[in-house]
């Protein structure tokens, strides 16, 4: 399919036969809308030029002896931005596809590439987040040092994730002091309630902290953690007045 002044913007080559790796020498055609490779006997993986197709809208490449990996942010579907349909079923890739890329109207993938991905992202995010925070555990990096690091997934707005782990985030953005004062304020709420009496107050302070060091884990919200903390210390000064009041009772 020819354009406006030849170009072309569609290529349709399904089972034609077409044996070798994919010419990379596509990437060259950037008009490109349409490319349907499919059921024929490519082998190799998929040449990184496919990335300069920034319009392309469908993409075939079903049905052949293509390999490798797809990495979280593969570069050779990293900028297809556009992409409408993707056809990649019936070919030996390994991995998972970027998050953008699961959203597709059309698709015809294998459901390997779709495994398990968000908590492979989440993983992968938490492993360089910490090896970030490493490098300078005791002073941190500064605020917002863990957002868009290189190598992470892309979340739906195309944007590399932040750390998603208030745990991370202190360690690596403001160093161990406050990371150590979160976590003392946590062991301290749930030790003030070792030796009080059993009571709904009580019960309720265990049941915050507990909330507020599993919330900490997959998200780094800390208006949400403050929130959370105020519940708890609402609910810990309820339960010792409520004590206090008890024990001038008795007298």
């Amino acid at each position: 399919m020819d354009g406006p002044e030849g170009r072309v913007t569609g290529l349709d080559l399904a089972g034609l036969g077409l044996n070798g790796r994919i010419p990379p020498e596509l990437g060259n055609l950037t008009n490109l809308d349409h490319l349907n490779l499919s059921y024929n006997i490519l082998t190799g993986g998929i040449p990184p030029e496919l990335g300069k197709l920034i319009d392309l809208r469908m993409l075939g490449l079903a049905g052949n002896a293509l390999t490798g990996p797809i990495p979280p942010i593969p570069p050779e579907l990293g900028g297809l931005d556009n992409l409408f349909s993707l056809r990649l079923a019936g070919n030996d890739f390994h991995g998972c596809l970027p998050r953008k890329l699961r959203r597709l109207r059309s698709h015809d993938i294998d459901d390997g590439l779709i495994c398990a991905a968000l908590a492979m992202d989440r993983l992968l995010v938490w492993k360089l987040s910490f090896e970030k925070a490493m490098e300078a555990p005791v002073l941190g990096h500064g605020f917002g040092a863990l957002k868009y690091l290189d190598g992470t997934p892309t979340g739906s707005n195309g944007r590399p994730l932040d750390a998603h782990n208030l745990y991370l985030m202190l360690l690596g953005e403001a160093g161990i002091v406050p990371l150590l004062l979160f976590v003392s304020a946590l062991v301290l709420l749930m030790r003030a309630q070792g030796g009080a009496p059993r009571s709904l107050a009580r019960d309720t302070t265990v049941a915050w902290v507990i909330v507020i060091a599993l919330y900490s884990m997959p998200f780094q919200h800390l208006l949400g953690v403050g929130a959370f903390m105020f519940l708890a210390g609402l609910s810990t000064a309820t339960g010792t007045a409520h004590n206090d009041g008890d024990r001038q009772h008795e007298r």
